[in-house]
């Protein structure tokens, strides 16, 4: 197979007549690809409902349980009240680890990742966790959008030395 149908194959969607029945390695396969983590039980129902079952049910997000919107709010107020980024990486561990809604977890990390900021430049909690909020909602969403509110945030005019602009002149981080 050359190089191009090799690659492109990959965009063919899965078709259990050519790929194979659904297994549990199929299942693993994606929730690995999706999530950090996952149990046994976990495993056990991705296979026993089907992969289109299992795609729909990451892409809806779901409810959060009490026990764990308890918890993720005081390790943010924590993190807000100390200003530590070691506290803010606590918080954003424990969601992606414990959320109920792992694919936005794990699509937070790669936004955040091509929308490279660091607090040891920024150096403000607070503006790396609304950077990283305004990431978790737009994950699943419109790119756009995220795009246009990466754009304006506080975080990022920061990491770009948005604060060196000057009107003869302009910084040009931004731009590139």
């Amino acid at each position: 197979m050359n190089r191009v149908a090799e690659l492109t194959g990959l965009l063919v969607p899965y078709d259990a007549a050519r790929e194979g029945a659904w297994s549990s390695r199929e299942a693993a396969h994606l929730l690995a690809r999706t999530q950090f983590g996952f149990t046994p039980k976990e495993l056990d129902r991705a296979t026993t409902e089907g992969l289109n079952a299992t795609v729909e049910r990451l892409l809806v997000t779901q409810a959060e349980s009490a026990e764990y919107q308890q918890a993720e709010a005081a390790l943010r107020k924590t993190s807000l009240a100390t200003g530590e980024i070691s506290d803010l990486k606590v918080w954003w561990l424990y969601r992606m680890w414990s959320s109920a809604n792992p694919l936005s977890e794990k699509l937070a990390v790669l936004w955040h990742n091509h929308f490279a900021t660091s607090n040891a430049k920024v150096r403000s909690v607070p503006q790396m966790l609304a950077q990283n909020d305004l990431i978790r909602a737009q994950a699943l969403g419109d790119f756009k959008q995220m795009l246009h509110g990466m754009a304006v945030d506080t975080a990022m005019l920061v990491w770009l030395d948005g604060n060196a602009n000057r009107k003869r002149h302009p910084n040009e981080n931004f731009a590139r």
